[in-house]
């Protein structure tokens, strides 16, 4: 994809960090400024992120309404019970004193 026009960036480059980009996971802030300039001046890149955009939203949309289950209680009773018995092992560790949970 390319509007024929030369760019800083390659429109290659651009589109393999499209998803980085959207997400805020660039940290080199020269790199996202040239992105922006490439968005700009690139009409077919910024249809293709337009539309990445639109379909991320819509996939994180329809992940949050269909893992809304809340778990039983008693999932929560034992994970309480599990990170309890793992503390008191590892406080026995740290001091130095056998675990009463060791075999």
């Amino acid at each position: 994809m390319s509007c024929g026009n030369p760019h800083e960036l390659p429109c290659n480059e651009v589109l393999h960090s499209l998803v980085l980009f959207i997400d805020h996971e660039i940290e080199d802030q020269n790199q996202v400024h040239q992105i922006e300039v490439h968005f700009q001046e690139c009409p077919p890149c910024q249809q293709e992120l337009t539309h990445e955009q639109l379909v991320l939203e819509k996939l994180r949309s329809l992940l949050s309404e269909s893992c809304a289950e809340e778990a039983p209680d008693s999932l929560h009773e034992k994970i309480l019970n599990q990170t309890t018995h793992l503390a008191q092992q590892m406080q026995a560790q740290f001091f130095g004193m056998p675990s009463p949970f060791a075999t």
